[in-house]
């Protein structure tokens, strides 16, 4: 799929700008290129044509051109979940390769938002019940992150992150 992408200069262009804003991995460009693929498969439109119809559209209309390819878009996530037995999170990522081959091949953005990935489950959150309970077994290590956790309101992701230099000023 990359090989058949690249003969393309839209995506060229592509994946040199993505090389310079994003990581522009080889996993990307395969991701992007399967995408890509699949919408001339569903469109007929190559990845050039795509580009060049855009600019057309949006020049003229811009909130027509926006109503138009979100409705084109939404139709291709059907087809990929349907047609190629994509999951719903699969499908999204292969929809963004479209926004991402305009978004580098034109100055009009195609401010269309990208569909639901679905929740998989939600996880309540926990009592001050719960919260008490697990302080109260918990070492003094992991009663700093549960207290620190609760007190900042940080995610996760967001705490492991976290450095001295972030918060060297707070504790100087």
């Amino acid at each position: 799929n990359v090989e058949w992408a690249k003969q393309f200069e839209s995506v060229r262009t592509l994946f040199d700008r993505l090389a310079v804003k994003k990581s522009g991995s080889k996993d990307t460009q395969r991701i992007y290129a399967r995408g890509l693929r699949y919408f001339f498969e569903f469109s007929g439109m190559t990845p050039d044509y795509v580009v060049s119809l855009w600019k057309k559209q949006a020049s003229e209309n811009y909130e027509e051109a926006l109503e138009d390819w979100d409705t084109k878009l939404d139709k291709f996530v059907k087809w990929l979940m349907e047609e190629k037995g994509q999951k719903k999170s699969s499908a999204a990522e292969l929809h963004t390769s479209i926004k991402a081959l305009v978004k580098y091949n034109s100055r009009l953005k195609m401010a269309i938002g990208s569909p639901s990935r679905g929740i998989m489950k939600t996880i309540q959150p926990i009592t001050l019940d719960e919260l008490k309970d697990m302080d109260a077994v918990a070492d003094e290590q992991q009663r700093f992150i549960i207290r620190a956790l609760k007190d900042s309101g940080m995610s996760r992701k967001d705490f492991v992150a976290l450095n001295y230099g972030d918060v060297r000023k707070d504790l100087e």
